[in-house]
Protein backbone atom coordinates (compact mmCIF):
# COMPACT_ATOMS: atom_id res chain seq x y z
CA UNK A 1 0.00 0.00 0.00
CA UNK A 2 1.33 3.33 -1.18
CA UNK A 3 1.96 6.26 1.69
CA UNK A 4 2.03 9.90 0.68
CA UNK A 5 3.18 12.81 2.32
CA UNK A 6 2.29 16.64 1.76
CA UNK A 7 4.38 18.84 -0.56
CA UNK A 8 4.39 22.28 -0.77
CA UNK A 9 5.89 24.36 -3.87
CA UNK A 10 6.57 27.94 -3.58
CA UNK A 11 6.12 30.58 -5.17
CA UNK A 12 2.49 29.63 -5.93
CA UNK A 13 1.62 28.39 -2.11
CA UNK A 14 0.52 25.38 -3.87
CA UNK A 15 -0.11 22.35 -1.38
CA UNK A 16 -0.15 18.71 -2.86
CA UNK A 17 -0.54 15.09 -1.59
CA UNK A 18 2.01 13.00 -3.10
CA UNK A 19 3.17 9.50 -3.23
CA UNK A 20 5.91 9.02 -0.91
CA UNK A 21 9.27 7.82 -2.50
CA UNK A 22 8.19 9.49 -6.27
CA UNK A 23 10.42 12.04 -8.10
CA UNK A 24 9.75 15.39 -7.32
CA UNK A 25 10.18 16.12 -11.14
CA UNK A 26 7.33 13.74 -11.96
CA UNK A 27 5.05 14.96 -9.35
CA UNK A 28 5.67 18.47 -9.92
CA UNK A 29 4.49 18.28 -13.61
CA UNK A 30 1.66 15.59 -12.83
CA UNK A 31 0.22 18.40 -10.83
CA UNK A 32 -0.06 21.12 -13.46
CA UNK A 33 3.29 22.96 -12.05
CA UNK A 34 5.50 22.33 -15.27
CA UNK A 35 9.09 22.84 -14.37
CA UNK A 36 12.14 23.06 -17.33
CA UNK A 37 14.01 19.63 -17.38
CA UNK A 38 15.39 19.79 -21.16
CA UNK A 39 16.50 16.30 -20.57
CA UNK A 40 13.26 14.71 -19.70
CA UNK A 41 14.15 13.86 -16.03
CA UNK A 42 17.24 11.60 -17.12
CA UNK A 43 19.41 13.58 -15.08
CA UNK A 44 21.75 14.89 -17.81
CA UNK A 45 20.97 18.42 -17.70
CA UNK A 46 21.09 20.13 -14.09
CA UNK A 47 17.68 22.63 -15.54
CA UNK A 48 15.52 21.33 -12.84
CA UNK A 49 17.00 22.84 -9.71
CA UNK A 50 14.69 23.05 -6.94
CA UNK A 51 15.27 24.53 -3.05
CA UNK A 52 14.14 22.11 -0.12
CA UNK A 53 13.12 24.51 2.48
CA UNK A 54 11.76 21.83 4.71
CA UNK A 55 11.08 17.69 5.54
CA UNK A 56 13.17 14.91 4.82
CA UNK A 57 13.90 13.70 1.26
CA UNK A 58 16.61 11.76 -0.45
CA UNK A 59 18.29 12.64 -3.63
CA UNK A 60 21.37 11.52 -5.78
CA UNK A 61 24.53 13.45 -6.50
CA UNK A 62 24.95 15.27 -9.17
CA UNK A 63 27.80 16.97 -11.59
CA UNK A 64 25.10 20.15 -11.90
CA UNK A 65 25.09 20.74 -7.78
CA UNK A 66 27.88 23.01 -6.31
CA UNK A 67 29.38 21.94 -2.40
CA UNK A 68 27.26 25.49 -1.84
CA UNK A 69 24.16 24.62 -3.58
CA UNK A 70 24.14 21.44 -1.17
CA UNK A 71 24.30 23.20 1.64
CA UNK A 72 21.62 25.76 0.51
CA UNK A 73 19.41 22.66 0.15
CA UNK A 74 19.28 22.83 -3.62
CA UNK A 75 18.76 19.32 -5.65
CA UNK A 76 17.44 18.59 -8.90
CA UNK A 77 14.10 17.54 -8.79
CA UNK A 78 14.36 14.38 -11.07
CA UNK A 79 16.93 12.83 -8.71
CA UNK A 80 15.13 13.59 -5.59
CA UNK A 81 12.11 11.78 -3.64
CA UNK A 82 10.31 13.04 -0.55
CA UNK A 83 10.30 10.96 2.53
CA UNK A 84 8.44 13.17 4.43
CA UNK A 85 6.26 16.31 4.00
CA UNK A 86 8.43 18.30 2.45
CA UNK A 87 8.21 22.38 1.23
CA UNK A 88 10.43 23.23 -2.28
CA UNK A 89 11.01 26.20 -3.33
CA UNK A 90 11.14 26.25 -7.41
CA UNK A 91 14.04 27.65 -8.60
CA UNK A 92 14.19 26.50 -12.78
CA UNK A 93 11.76 28.94 -14.11
CA UNK A 94 14.76 31.44 -13.21
CA UNK A 95 17.61 29.56 -14.32
CA UNK A 96 15.28 28.91 -17.80
CA UNK A 97 14.63 32.85 -18.28
CA UNK A 98 18.39 33.39 -17.53
CA UNK A 99 19.09 30.94 -20.31
CA UNK A 100 16.74 32.38 -22.78
CA UNK A 101 18.60 36.15 -21.87
CA UNK A 102 21.83 34.93 -22.14
CA UNK A 103 21.11 33.01 -26.06
CA UNK A 104 19.61 36.47 -26.92
CA UNK A 105 22.55 38.26 -26.01
CA UNK A 106 24.96 36.14 -27.58
CA UNK A 107 23.37 35.65 -30.96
Amino acid sequence: MSEFVKLRVLPYNKEIVVEKNKNLLQTLISSGINIYASCGGRGTCGKCKIKILEGKYTTESSQFISEEEKRQGIVLACKTLPVSDIIVELLSQLNFIEEIQQHIFLH
